[in-house]
Formats: C-alpha cells, structure tokens, sequence
C-alpha cells in the first residue's frame, strides 16, 4: 500500500469503516466493511483503491499526476493514467457504481480537510 492509501485507509477507519483486503471481500456484505484493492466481479480489468461493494461506492486516491495544470509537463505513461481513470469512472458508472475521487496531494497535506470531505462524500452518495 502505498502513503497515500495508508492514509486513506487510516481516515476510512477515523469514520468508523473496516478496511479489510479484497481477498477477504464479500460483495453481499451489508456492514461498513471496506475493501482495499478491489475488483468488482462484473467489470474485470478494473481495480479500485478502495470499494464499498453491496452499495456500489468506489474511492479513487488520484496521485500527484492527476490534474496537474497544462504548464507542467505530464508524461506520455501519466496522460494513460488519466485516461485509463476517465474510462473505469465510465465503466463503473454504467455498472451503477458511484465514484468518489480524493487528490492525493490534498489528502496528506490536510487530513482533517480530507476527512471531513471523505465524510461528506460518502453520506451524500450513500444517500442518493
């Protein structure tokens, strides 16, 4: 796991989520488990950084790469990633998933912040 996941994973746990590795997922698990390095039985090829299966809720930890403004440079291999991300959000979307992406530069700079937002996010999609 990377910083970054272990930091979500830390903030996950902070809102009263289990995380728990995918080997160990459930998809009919109606408690507040979360899985790490998840991949949705219907969507193969797809891996999420972290999923709340029975509700269809995927958290996305996007590196530094994400959203980097045209002035900087960005690889050919980071340009991939960002289209890889735009076609599994699609992916996931048509499947009845909902995606939550968290920056993952924002999330160590300001835990709190993150929490907080992470928090939010996640009851508002829960509730729709």
């Amino acid at each position: 796991m990377h910083s970054t996941e272990i930091q979500a994973k830390s903030i996950l746990e902070e809102l009263g989520f289990i995380v728990k590795p995918a080997s160990e997922a459930n998809p009919c698990d109606k408690s507040n488990v979360v899985y790490s390095q998840y991949t949705p039985n219907d969507i193969p090829n797809i891996r999420l950084d972290f999923a709340l299966p029975y509700i269809h809720i995927a958290i996305e930890i996007d590196g530094y790469w994400h959203g980097r403004s045209s002035e900087k440079k960005i690889s050919a291999a980071q340009l991939n990633i960002k289209i890889s991300d735009t076609e599994k959000d699609k992916r996931l979307r048509e499947k009845g998933w909902k995606v939550i992406r968290i920056g993952a530069e924002e999330m160590m700079d300001n835990p709190r912040k993150m929490t907080n937002h992470l928090r939010s996010s996640i009851f508002a999609v829960m509730e729709i």
